[in-house]
């Protein structure tokens, strides 16, 4: 399993390019690549994502402002966390971890061997880490991809995840997951893609 800290551009040329990691890397996409969560688009409410802790943090799809500069193409909408950590039990037992998960569970089986691609954009109000997991939903937790990203107040950050599956991940039983800490604040994602091929 690797872990891959970067930032991206995306052109309509080249697909998503890293600007600055160790070593060079784009990802062109194929004809043969299709988006298995094209239609999270965030018209239609929050397409499968929750949050947990819901009484608390609400999570919503917004009108986006401010979109990265030079991206003409990019979504209307945004799915924003709104956080509101309220509780002190919460907070007093999770000062130090990522308490807060923005999930989403695929209806899809994913074989050993099989290439994955996650990619999406993010932003968040305030400096902010946020570490981003591919794997399984229950114990023993196992993950084909783990990535942190460093957000800075305010800024899109795209993210781009390639990894070969290591283990069988079957429907409903694996998750996209964005962990982060209960600091009050606001966390957006947009763009999600998914290919497996």
């Amino acid at each position: 399993m690797r872990m891959i800290r970067s930032v991206l551009a995306h052109t309509a040329a080249l697909g998503w390019c890293v600007l600055f990691s160790t070593s060079s890397l784009c990802h062109a996409q194929s004809s043969q690549e299709v988006n298995l969560l094209r239609e999270d688009v965030f018209n239609k409410g929050s397409a499968g994502w929750y949050v947990n802790y819901a009484d608390r943090n609400t999570l919503t799809p917004t009108i986006i402002n401010q979109p990265p500069a030079g991206e003409a193409w990019f979504p209307v909408k945004s799915l924003k966390v709104q956080l509101n950590p309220e509780n002190p039990g919460i907070e007093k037992r999770f000062a130090s971890s990522l308490a807060i998960q923005l999930q989403r569970k695929p209806k899809l089986d994913i074989p050993i061997g099989s290439k994955v691609t996650f990619k999406c954009w993010l932003r968040s109000q305030e400096d902010r880490e946020i570490e981003l997991t591919l794997g399984l939903a229950g114990a023993p937790f196992t993950a084909i991809a783990r990535q942190k990203i460093k957000l800075a107040a305010g800024k899109w950050i795209a993210v781009l995840v390639e990894e070969k599956s290591t283990i069988q991940l079957l429907s409903d039983q694996w998750r996209i997951n964005f962990s982060f800490a209960t600091a009050p604040g606001t966390v957006e994602m947009t763009a999600p893609w998914l290919s497996v091929q």
